[in-house]
């Protein structure tokens, strides 16, 4: 009897398959058509999102009310009167979530929000999160040996034919490489090429089906950043993934290519998502006089980016049924990775540096020594959208809080005109929130 052999690659795309298929009955590597059943979740209300995962508390702490973000906000006008008076045009959401432990002593969170799922907001570079867990993912499925993460990496050219008949490469060759290194150069200094790396490695199916299944139904991860020049339809196709070299060299994932109906079901369907009154168009930099439309661009809830910053650092505290099926060893990797200080750069020290990339953190020293709490996170600003998803744990009372918060910050109505208000509104008012909320959570 012949019996047909399969390669390394074969082997790793059926992998990869098995691994997608535990998690979602789909066809997993290439598919024509996605089955209705299988097309994205439901986005959830803001008061779905904030009921869910959350618990009583019981004895020794308190139950601060649903109301508690705008009723501490409102009781310090000083700081935060503008933003309460224009939440709707900065398109304000905060979600607070504090570790408190319920009557039988367990630890657990309450949850407090302050317009959740309101409207649309760009999720910019706090989604990398997911691109991270989406690679690690990737990895696990072929092996779970916790040294994968710190073997060569190559990422493989990939050429693609578009629907429209056109040929382009979707991705350049990669080597010299870790995936460590990239996950840590994408969540420490918020590299872009770094994502864009492990978009690669994850694939547009696994980051999102992968991500449903775990419960964070919100993600909608639909393109790569800083690729203008590459149409819509390229960011469906992933190239084939390796680690090691010479003889001990292994595919992690083959070539992959969602299907166009997939591709289409992301298609972002929620209030608000045109923005501005006018943009700067990305190809001809002339004006063009109606709102910028983000149906096609990456999207995820507060609280799933809040889920994520969780599920890194103690899944057993959100009661809900989100379930990121991490190894130990690769949730602590990320842990370790979102809880460093950035490096000093050219002409700013570290504190400067982790201002930027940890807003909250200068807020947070007025009241408590850096040296004295863990601050884990992801935060991210484009397009006018400044964001910030941080974990907060007191080293010396043992106090701790969630905290998710976004803001559009782009005044002046002209989208893509590198104009946004960054320094004037939203760096101040995270500053003031870390302030705030170490004085009433962490003390």
């Amino acid at each position: 009897m012949h019996r047909m052999k399969c390669s390394s690659a074969c082997l790793s795309a059926l992998g990869l398959a098995l691994f997608l298929g535990a998690l979602l009955p789909v066809p997993a590597v290439r598919g024509d058509a996605v089955p209705a059943a299988t097309t994205p979740p439901a986005l959830r209300t803001g008061a779905t999102d904030l009921s869910t995962g959350t618990c009583t508390p019981g004895p020794g702490f308190v139950d601060r009310g649903d109301d508690y973000v705008e009723r501490l906000l409102r009781a310090h006008p000083e700081q935060f009167a503008d933003v309460l008076a224009n939440a709707e045009p900065l398109r304000a959401q905060i979600l607070v979530s504090e570790v408190v432990r319920d009557a039988a002593g367990r630890p657990c969170i309450r949850s407090y929000g302050y317009r959740l799922n309101t409207e649309y907001f760009y999720p910019a570079s706090a989604i990398k999160t997911v691109a991270a867990v989406g690679a690690l993912l990737t990895f696990q499925a072929h092996s779970e040996a916790p040294e994968l993460v710190t073997a060569p990496l190559s990422v493989q050219a990939r050429t693609a034919r578009l629907t429209n008949g056109e040929t382009v490469e979707t991705s350049a060759r990669k080597g010299n490489t870790t995936l460590r290194a990239e996950i840590d150069r994408t969540l420490v200094v918020s590299n872009n090429r770094g994502f864009n790396v492990l978009f690669d490695v994850a694939g547009m199916e696994l980051m999102n089906r992968g991500l449903w299944s775990a419960g964070l139904t919100s993600v909608r991860m639909q393109h790569r950043l800083e690729v203008t020049e590459l149409p819509s339809d390229s960011h469906r196709f992933a190239p084939e993934v390796r680690v090691g070299r010479g003889s001990a060299r292994q595919v992690i994932a083959p070539e992959r290519t969602a299907s166009v109906a997939f591709r289409n079901s992301l298609h972002l369907d929620m209030p608000r998502t045109g923005v501005g009154t006018a943009h700067i168009d990305s190809d001809t930099r002339q004006r063009v006089d109606h709102p910028l439309d983000f149906r096609r661009k990456n999207y995820i809830s507060l609280r799933d980016l809040q889920r994520i910053v969780l599920d890194v650092v103690d899944p057993s505290l959100d009661g809900t049924d989100t379930n990121i099926p991490l190894t130990a060893s690769n949730r602590a990797l990320l842990r370790e990775i979102m809880g460093s200080r950035p490096p000093a750069a050219r002409r700013t020290t570290v504190e400067e540096a982790e201002a930027r990339f940890k807003p909250l953190t200068p807020g947070i020293n007025r009241v408590v020594p850096r040296a004295d709490y863990e601050y884990v996170n992801k935060a991210g600003r484009a397009w006018g959208f400044h964001l910030e998803s941080a974990y907060v744990h007191s080293l010396t009372t043992d106090r701790a809080f969630f905290v998710a918060v976004t803001l559009y910050v782009d005044r002046d109505g002209l989208m893509n005109d590198n104009r946004a208000d960054y320094d004037r509104v939203s760096f101040p008012f995270f500053v003031n929130l870390g302030e705030l909320l170490a004085r009433e959570l962490l003390l």
